[in-house]
């Protein structure tokens, strides 16, 4: 066993020289369980329970008052930093699978000069049921998982200690420290990465090996061009070399390579360079990505205040190459689903009476419906998305002449609450609704229609968190939908130019751009009537329809990437598509058809390009129509 901690430092101004993370191998951890079992983070991946074992009137326990910031709405000192603990571990719930439950230790303390935090495993085990690789190391929470059992129920699986010397914290929930302030969610979520086993057991040091045997993380190290170039296969004193080799000592998991493309900086052809700088930093060398990578990392050794970054970026890859799985599109939920169930809902809109009615659907059948009142014809259904994470889809309005935005937070067929969260000019629409920064938040994408201009509400229930400006498009491209296109649990952009018929798709990462790829052309005749994952292998695929003779295609992708096309010939033109959404739960999204003009619903249950079966949910006026 060993206590291996991350320290993690703070970065000063940038005319400064940056103070690393740090992480230090030390020696046996005695841990004492006192204190109570903090709130339980669960989602739809892994269980994190949070250990509170500060004492009473301290740390995470401390009464001082607190004003709410960012979406955090404690109003104690030590409830902020609880509640922005929990915000960071559900960020990992969300999307890690593991059928053990994760424990971590936190505690608020002291810690050593510009020491942030600090956070590592409790143990490691080696030669466990179901292990990968013999004689190898892997953090607790990560054999757990392998072995599926608890293998040393007495101790946490990671240990956590956050400095109470900082008085400068940040512990709002929406990525946006002022200048000057540390960003507590973003220090909390990379030292609990660090306790999955993002780190080497190595003595950085000497080069020793962790009681002589590899660990997950130092499997997969290279010096680029030595020989050997194999960091496991090193004597000591050349892992003591590699270890200050700078650009050269790299990570070659075939997940993380296959991930490299994003970068811009940080990688040789696909391997992405470590932290290897000509003088060992203890507590940061090798465990860390380079600070030279571009885009910025979570896993870098250093921040700076004023900087957030909640998004796991190139750490899932990293950890997926060390036995890590995730949740493939998670935080893309099932479209329009109102009511939890993992079927998607039909939102009705009757354009004569301008009354609200939902069917909560359950495959090609009606389960129960209900009406929702009548709201002003001034406000128009934008679309709808789980903003407040609690797994049902909620309806965002916008009113046609103020531009104000509303949104219903949804309970099955009823409206638990309403909030406004701005107003911006008619020139601007709302594009589509969806989870672009992958934090199980639908946000909202906007576009003028004047400009061409694109901007993002990251949305936090009825609250914006931020929101980022993307740059202006030329107006011969529109926006033709939204989805997970690359199954990294965010929602892409997907472009249309009107003159050329070009397909784009925008891999997005939060507020950034992350690549823009061209997966086709096709005929302007064809247009992309729908998004969804039709074969469930967790990536969006394209609907088109034919507008001529009402032909329907299908292009299934990978990513930027036509994977494969296929057809389904003529449909009468009468049928329009409504809507793509799972309504049997399956994790395909079906086609769900209306005839504009006797009102029959029709749903075509899809398993990739097949349609499994054809069903006629009911039958509404025309008056009635299905909403975005």
């Amino acid at each position: 066993m060993n206590d291996s901690k991350a320290n993690l430092r703070r970065r000063p101004s940038t005319s400064q020289l940056p103070i690393p993370f740090g992480l230090c191998v030390s020696g046996f951890l005695v841990v004492l369980f006192f204190g109570g079992f903090g709130p339980l983070t669960e989602t739809f991946g892994a269980t994190i329970i949070i250990v509170n074992k500060d004492g009473p009137g301290e740390g995470f326990n401390d009464p001082a008052p607190f004003t709410p910031v960012g979406g955090n709405t404690a109003t104690t000192l030590g409830e902020a930093r609880l509640k922005a603990f929990e915000y960071a571990a559900n960020i990992l719930a969300q999307v890690l699978v593991s059928t053990v439950g994760i424990r971590v230790d936190a505690r608020i303390d002291s810690l050593g000069a510009g020491i942030l935090g600090s956070a590592g495993p409790n143990t490691v085990h080696r030669n466990f049921p179901n292990a990968p690789v013999a004689n190898t190391w892997y953090v607790q929470s990560l054999a757990n998982k392998l072995a599926e059992q608890d293998l040393d129920l007495t101790t946490s699986d990671i240990s956590a200690t956050f400095s109470a010397n900082f008085t400068n914290w940040y512990f709002g929930l929406d990525a946006n420290p002022p200048s000057g302030q540390f960003d507590f969610v973003t220090v909390v979520l990379h030292e609990i990465i660090h306790g999955l086993g993002f780190l080497s057991l190595v003595d950085v040091q000497t080069g020793e090996k962790f009681l002589g045997s590899d660990d997950a993380f130092m499997r997969w190290l290279e010096l680029h061009g030595a020989s050997p170039a194999n960091y496991p296969l090193m004597t000591d004193s050349q892992r003591q070399y590699a270890n200050v080799a700078g650009p050269n000592l790299h990570f070659i998991g075939a997940n993380l390579q296959g991930a490299s493309g994003i970068l811009t900086a940080g990688r040789t052809g696909t391997h992405v360079q470590m932290y290897a700088p000509n003088q060992v930093q203890l507590g940061s060398s090798v465990s860390h990505f380079t600070n030279t990578i571009k885009p910025d990392q979570l896993m870098e050794p250093g921040i700076a205040s004023g900087r957030a970054l909640h998004d796991l970026g190139l750490a899932q890859p990293l950890l997926e190459d060390l036995g890590w799985i995730f949740e493939a599109g998670v935080s893309f939920p099932t479209r329009n689903d109102v009511n939890g169930d993992d079927k998607g809902d039909l939102v009705w809109r009757n354009t004569s009476t301008w009354a609200v009615a939902i069917w909560l659907m359950n495959g090609s059948t009606v389960a129960s419906s209900g009406s929702l009142g009548v709201v002003s014809s001034k406000w128009q259904v934008a679309g709808t998305g789980d903003v407040n994470e609690d797994g049902k889809a909620d309806v965002i309005w916008r009113h046609s002449d103020t531009g104000t935005v509303a949104v219903w937070l949804m309970n099955g067929l009823t409206v638990m609450s309403v909030g406004f969260p701005g107003s911006v000019s008619m020139d601007w629409q709302i594009a589509s609704v969806g989870d672009v920064n992958g934090d199980g938040r639908a946000d909202l994408l906007w576009r003028n229609t004047s400009s061409g201009e694109v901007t993002v509400w990251l949305m936090i229930g009825s609250i914006i968190a931020s929101s980022g400006h993307l740059g202006a498009v030329p107006l011969e491209w529109q926006i033709a939908g939204t989805g997970d296109m690359n199954a990294d649990g965010k929602t892409d952009v997907i472009w249309r130019n009107d003159l050329t018929g070009a397909v784009e798709v925008w891999l997005m990462q939060g507020l950034t751009v992350m690549s823009v790829g061209f997966p086709g052309t096709a005929s302007t005749d064809w247009q992309i009537v729908g998004v969804g994952d039709v074969n469930n292998d967790g990536m969006g695929d394209l609907v088109w329809r034919k507008t001529s003779n009402g032909e329907v295609a299908i292009w299934l992708m990978n990513g930027v990437t036509l994977s494969a096309p296929g057809f389904f010939g003529v449909v009468p033109q009468g049928w329009e598509i409504a809507s793509t959404s799972d309504v049997n739960g399956d994790g395909s999204a079906d086609i769900i058809w209306r005839n504009r003009q006797t009102g029959t619903v029709a749903v075509w249950q899809m398993n990739g390009l097949t349609v499994m079966s054809v069903g006629f949910p009911g039958s509404t006026s025309i008056n009635w129509e299905i909403q975005p």
